[in-house]
């Protein structure tokens, strides 16, 4: 990464300071930014004196609205190019929403939130031409928590910048190698060929650019290097898990010990027999945990499910990465023996290979951060 430059905001403290060093380590070169100056030297000095990489600094306080801009053209000026921009600056209001005056509001919202859009909208068109960049978008859980009567607007501009990451995945992955128009638009669908519909450009679907109208207005356009964007995929079985970090470790390093106690599953031999789609009005990391555990299951489903299992006798794995196993077995008959599995989902097929554990107790696993599902004999 020697000749990969990467941009931090906040660079001087926290998560910043952090993810500074670690990209040091990976020998980015890294620009740092932060208002204090002094501070900003010393640590500058300190990366680059320890892991011997290239390292500036550029003081700015990004409450002001032509920080983002100057910022920007400093490091056109210096003809850096930026490989990673980290939106990390960031701070908490001290006083109650009552007491504190507009003007500081003002201000931090400019720091968390404007000025993250506004430097990720002067740096993104430079990394779609090169066709290469990331942006990180330092967030916090305070965005999944409930509302705080103190830090009345910290979780609410964190929820701004969830949503506004995830517009930008969604934006800037099926983007034509032309001008920016988006190439697939359906969310389902079969097709030979990827058309913009913008100029008529086309690619296969590995995503190579295949035709282009108006061929002879393009005198020696190199194909080779107008592909669509990549998004890293691996395959577990017949499932397909999608990663937007190249650097990322591997499928199964991710799901570590889960990857050998799945393979009694028989992932590469499942079928899709139903699909179902549901709306919750709940915040999505509540509906997450509420699948890890069954102390709620007699008071929320005394009918349905806690007939099947036995709440008290639940065991929580955990593992590394944050995932997690919870196996509830059958309620008991006696004090010696489990109630038959009453289980009853219809016309099936048996999964032959799976052990007792999938036979006889409801089990669930929680892969990090959004994947939870029920394995059993005959449903994955």
């Amino acid at each position: 990464m020697k000749n990969s430059y990467a941009l931090i905001t906040g660079a001087t403290s926290g998560i910043g300071l952090e993810i500074s060093r670690e990209l040091a380590k990976l020998n980015y070169s890294l620009i740092l930014v932060a208002r204090r100056e002094n501070k900003l030297k010393e640590i500058c000095q300190e990366l680059k004196y320890k892991f011997n990489i290239r390292a500036e600094i550029y003081a700015t306080d990004l409450e002001d609205p032509k920080s983002p801009e100057k910022l920007y053209k400093f490091c056109k000026e210096k003809n850096y190019f930026i490989d990673l921009l980290v939106n990390n600056a960031g701070y908490a209001l001290p006083d109650s929403f009552h007491k504190t005056p507009l003007e500081a509001e003002e201000k931090f919202l400019r720091v968390l939130g404007i000025a993250v859009v506004a430097l990720t909208k002067l740096f993104i068109n430079d990394m779609i031409n090169k066709k290469k960049g990331k942006i990180m978008m330092i967030s916090s859980v305070a965005a999944f928590t409930p509302p705080s009567t103190i830090q009345v607007l910290y979780g609410p501009i964190k929820t701004f910048i969830n949503r506004f990451s995830e517009g930008l995945n969604l934006s800037y992955n099926s983007i034509c190698s032309h001008r920016g128009a988006p190439v697939v638009t359906e969310a389902k669908g079969k097709r030979l060929r990827l058309t913009c519909k913008y100029h008529g450009w086309s690619y296969s679907l590995d995503g190579e650019l295949k035709a282009i109208k108006d061929p002879e207005d393009f005198k020696d356009l190199d194909f080779s290097c107008r592909s669509l964007a990549g998004i890293r995929c691996e395959t577990f079985g017949k499932f397909i898990f999608v990663n937007f970090d190249d650097e990322a470790v591997s499928l199964l390093d991710w799901l570590g010990p889960i990857a050998d106690e799945w393979r009694e599953l028989q992932f590469d031999q499942c079928r899709l027999s139903a699909r179902h789609s549901f709306d919750l009005d709940c915040n999505w990391k509540i509906a997450m945990e509420a699948n890890t555990e069954v102390y709620h299951v007699p008071n929320i489903h005394p009918t349905t499910v806690a007939p099947l299992l036995d709440h008290r006798r639940n065991v929580n794995t955990l593992y590394a990465n944050g995932h997690g196993r919870m196996v509830a077995p059958p309620p008991r008959v006696d004090e010696k023996q489990d109630a038959e599995s009453t289980r009853d989902v219809g016309a099936r097929a048996e999964i032959a290979t799976v052990g007792e554990i999938a036979r006889t107790c409801i089990q669930s696993y929680g892969i990090f951060p959004n994947w939870v599902s029920q394995l059993t004999e005959f449903v994955l």
